[in-house]
């Protein structure tokens, strides 16, 4: 397991711990622009673990980021990433409201038997 790969594990298990969230998420961004695409995946597996802690000002750059990994080259990123942006937007207070909007909107007196 290279070094980089090994920092991303860690940032995944010890996000929490960091005393300093700023610096620990200029260190996920290094290893997301990783040219190796197994350090890649694990910063995206580290991004999806650590998303709730990362610093609120960070937030939408995070999900700019996994927009971005959801175009990677390599299928298993793309696959991480995919994963993590259906569960954001399945939670998103914002995502929830619009559905229950346009279910609210549909007549279902039509498909009644």
């Amino acid at each position: 397991m290279t070094e980089r790969r090994e920092a991303s594990e860690q940032l995944v298990k010890n996000f929490s711990d960091f005393p300093e969230k700023k610096q620990a998420w200029y260190d996920l961004i290094g290893l997301m622009l990783e040219n190796d695409y197994s350090v890649r995946l694990y910063a995206a597996r580290a991004l999806i673990a650590c998303y709730s802690q990362i610093p609120e000002e960070y937030k939408k750059q995070a999900m700019n980021y996994l927009h971005r990994f959801a175009q990677d080259n390599n299928y298993g990123v793309r696959m991480i990433a995919a994963q993590a942006l259906g569960v954001y937007y399945y939670h998103s207070p914002e995502v929830q409201f619009k559905i229950r909007r346009s279910l609210s909107k549909i007549d279902t007196r039509k498909y009644k038997m």
